[in-house]
């Protein structure tokens, strides 16, 4: 704000002397008149018309340019908040991505799908079975220490792709929701390390997908998949997303038709929303 004012007050000083010169003689030869040295007269009502509204065009263009950066700086400062949570650092370079996904937050495209069946108990969805088409995702896979940090490193590597970072140089649009392929240990105690992070190109880049410029984004084809989902709200954790696998296997009891070693967790909006919508997907070995 300060330099609003020392920029504002520097353009009515030289808006005061244009008017003075313009209205004063030849400097080199000052005419008389009468005897006197002609002065330039400004009057309150010339003040105000030469200044005010461009002292508020300057004000109002130079508090956006202000209001902007706080913007970023207070969104920046929240997702590494978020990622402090998660045992992850989020850099200075994701402030362009993180603005550019906030701005279009409400312009989201869903993964297409087809539902199979809705099983309800007492007038609500318990689960439901659907049918997700084939089509072409990016993916990327990090095998960090805990699942949280996996799936933060992937989703900003992938949210840079998403915005700009890609072949056709431009923002690519959001689709919803991002998923998270997991793998279950041989034993069954818990989930392997490596996750992969996959996020469904939109329809206009279907035909012809944008190439990353990340090397460790790929983009892959995939068939077509059927799951069967459950809601739950939240963080997304090992202890989470394993005790989303127990409430699911006991709601439908054994099933042979269902993979019990691999699982996908779908997330549906972005990691600093606290109470966010997620799926716990099982999937079917016969689409």
């Amino acid at each position: 704000m300060r330099e609003v004012l020392r920029r504002s007050s520097e353009m009515l000083v030289k808006k005061l002397q244009d008017t003075v010169l313009q209205d004063s003689p030849n400097p080199k030869s000052h005419e008389k008149f009468s005897g006197e040295k002609k002065m330039a007269l400004i009057s309150i009502e010339d003040l105000a018309e030469l200044d005010d509204e461009q002292l508020e065009d300057e004000v109002t263009e130079n508090s956006q340019a202000v209001d902007d950066d706080e913007e970023e700086q207070r969104l920046l400062a929240h997702w590494q908040a978020v990622g402090r949570t998660h045992q992850v650092s989020v850099p200075r370079e994701m402030t362009g991505p993180i603005m550019e996904m906030t701005r279009r937050n409400q312009q989201m495209e869903a993964v297409p799908f087809v539902t199979i069946a809705t099983h309800e108990k007492l007038g609500e969805v318990v689960y439901e079975e659907r049918v997700y088409p084939p089509g072409k995702w990016a993916c990327i896979t990090f095998g960090e220490k805990l699942y949280e940090q996996s799936i933060s490193k992937g989703f900003m590597k992938l949210m840079r792709f998403i915005c700009k970072e890609n072949s056709a140089g431009r923002y690519l649009g959001m689709t919803v929701p991002v998923v998270n392929g997991i793998m279950m240990l041989k034993d069954g105690s818990g989930l392997e390390n490596e996750v992969l992070t996959a996020y469904y190109l939109p329809a206009e880049f279907q035909a012809n997908p944008p190439q990353p410029a990340d090397p460790d984004i790929t983009i892959v084809h995939r068939d077509s998949l059927r799951v069967i989902t459950r809601v739950f709200f939240g963080t997304t954790t090992e202890e989470t997303i394993s005790r989303q696998i127990r409430l699911l296997w006991e709601l439908l009891g054994t099933s042979e038709d269902i993979h019990q070693d691999q699982y996908m967790v779908a997330v549906y909006e972005n990691p600093g929303v606290p109470s966010r919508r997620n799926e716990i997907w099982f999937i079917r070995q016969n689409p």
